[in-house]
């Protein structure tokens, strides 16, 4: 069988590395099969996208047709590794069918992180419901502030908000922002087992745990250098769109920013979503070898 992965463990730098030469060898199918799904996306977010409660409402209604491109890619990325014969058509279809158990997994991701979140700034809102500072006078200086980008609403509350309640908020945010991290990263292969042992959504998350477990911190690493990546390269487009096109049309409308910011990130992740999804596949391969023998010939 001809295929890209060895059948012995590999290092963080040689997957990158393989990572970047499944992009390049399959990049024109990889790249068309994301924009056929997220091209639409980023036509229907500058089209009706004016302000962020919209961009939350669109991107709601119009996930699973993003995350065709993800479950799509899976099953490409499987058969280039595979030697099978590539074909769209087929791993739509596959997708297609994994589609309802991925949308399932991802809601359950989500709600586990919205909890952890939740527990663990109880004690911020206790502090600031002790604190001087009305509530409706914070969330329309907060609400300011994501519709429209000014400061002024919450600058006067500022002052307010640092010292214990501040501190506690910093901590507390940390503290948050590096759990959630080691639970991404213990989920980072899940949607690869999804797909590939066709798993329910929390089968998924349990097979994805199972196989990081004894290569937690490696898998930790390997999902921020996974992160660092692909924020490069797309804040590296991000710079190219910045100076090569918004300046060049810099009457652009208030109005439609939100939108146009909308669809920017849409047409962005034609690009960045095939590098992430080989990556994660890659890994996942990677650590079905370290722990289990995977044999590429039974596969």
């Amino acid at each position: 069988m001809n295929t890209l992965m060895p059948s012995t463990p590999q290092t963080v730098g040689q997957l990158l590395g393989l990572t970047i030469a499944m992009y390049r060898s399959h990049a024109g199918l990889f790249l068309r099969t994301a924009a056929v799904f997220l091209v639409p996306v980023a036509l229907l977010t500058i089209l009706f996208v004016k302000n962020m409660g919209a961009v939350l409402l669109v991107s709601l209604i119009l996930w699973p047709v993003a995350t065709m491109a993800n479950v799509s890619l899976i099953a490409l990325c499987n058969d280039s590794l595979h030697g099978r014969p590539l074909a769209f058509k087929a791993a739509a279809a596959r997708g297609l069918h994994r589609l309802l158990p991925y949308l399932g997994m991802n809601i359950v991701t989500s709600a586990v992180y919205g909890a952890v979140g939740l527990v663990l700034t109880i004690p911020f809102w206790i502090g600031f419901a002790a604190s001087d500072i009305p509530f409706a006078e914070l969330r329309r200086g907060f609400l300011a502030l994501l519709d429209s980008g000014e400061v002024d609403g919450i600058a006067p509350l500022l002052p307010d908000l640092v010292g214990p309640i501040g501190a506690a908020f910093c901590c507390l945010s940390v503290l948050l922002m590096f759990f959630l991290f080691y639970l991404s990263s213990r989920w980072l292969v899940a949607q690869a087992a999804l797909m590939i042992e066709e798993t329910g959504p929390l089968e998924s998350l349990g097979r994805s745990w199972n196989l990081s477990r004894r290569y937690v911190l490696r898998t930790m690493g390997y999902s921020f250098l996974l992160s660092l990546v692909v924020g490069l390269l797309g804040g590296l487009i991000g710079l190219f769109v910045e100076f090569a096109v918004v300046r060049l049309i810099p009457s652009l409308e208030q109005a439609i920013q939100p939108g146009f910011n909308g669809a920017f990130s849409s047409l962005l992740s034609i690009v960045t979503t095939p590098f992430y999804i080989c990556a994660t596949v890659l890994y996942y391969f990677d650590l079905r070898v370290r722990k289990e023998k995977y044999n590429w010939e039974e596969g």
